[in-house]
């Protein structure tokens, strides 16, 4: 169990790092200075609103099986498994509300336009990270 959350650990960090490089990566790289659809931008926006409501409702389906049982003080290798793809599905769908944040910069968004998507997928990285399962939904 300790192995897989040092695992997951180190996929957050380096993930969270990803969030910080997309920043960077919209401002550096040149941009096509043309109109923007502003549906273009809703229509992210309610991607990322879905994606959040899918992100949760994963993560409570994973992660709620996972807990130990009464008296048991470990998790077998499947509730373990189940824990890890809950926790890999929170972080790869956060990441993704971040990449949102990357296309509409890349499309000729302001950063004040898309910062809220890199925002949100870095919060929700960082407080939706592993942590052992008996500190999960329950």
């Amino acid at each position: 169990m300790d192995a897989a959350l040092k695992q997951l650990r180190i996929m957050q960090f380096a993930m969270l790092g990803a969030v910080v490089l997309y920043v960077v990566i919209g401002e550096v790289v040149p941009h096509t200075v043309h109109p923007v659809n502003p549906i273009v931008f809703q229509a992210l926006a309610l991607a990322a609103a879905g994606t959040v409501f899918v992100l949760f409702f994963l993560r409570r389906m994973t992660l709620r099986r996972t807990q130990p049982a009464q008296g048991a003080p470990t998790l077998d290798n499947s509730a373990v498994a189940r824990w890890r793809t809950g926790m890999i599905l929170t972080l790869v769908l956060s990441e993704a509300i971040a990449l949102y944040g990357l296309v509409l910069r890349m499309i000729g968004f302001s950063l004040s336009e898309a910062a809220p998507f890199y925002v949100a997928g870095f919060t929700l990285m960082l407080f939706l990270g592993p942590r052992k399962p008996s500190n999960e939904i329950g």
